[in-house]
């Protein structure tokens, strides 16, 4: 799809190792081990960081608990994810990048 693109095998693993600051968006499995993408999400945002998070989930009840954590607005894509809604979500993110 052109987006240039790096993989974290978890939350922690982001936080050690990559730089929030240079991302258009974050794509997260709602549910990881460890820390949970809602989880990932609060750390960022109470660092000020206002990376727009896409969140992907499997578990029929993902939409509902993720907009009660994160708020109406949170954008949830069941899997399997649809490539035109990812594709969507995506440059929807990216293009309203918001910085602190």
């Amino acid at each position: 799809m052109g987006f240039a693109v790096a993989s974290y095998g978890s939350a922690e693993a982001f936080l050690r190792r990559g730089d929030p600051w240079t991302f258009g968006c974050l794509l997260v499995d709602f549910h990881l081990g460890g820390m949970n993408g809602a989880q990932l999400a609060e750390v960022l945002s109470r660092a000020g960081l206002r990376v727009p998070v896409i969140f992907m989930s499997a578990a029929a009840d993902a939409v509902p608990m993720v907009r009660r954590k994160m708020g109406r607005d949170a954008v949830v894509l069941r899997k399997p994810v649809d490539a035109n809604q990812l594709w969507s979500a995506l440059v929807a993110a990216t293009s309203e990048r918001r910085m602190p």
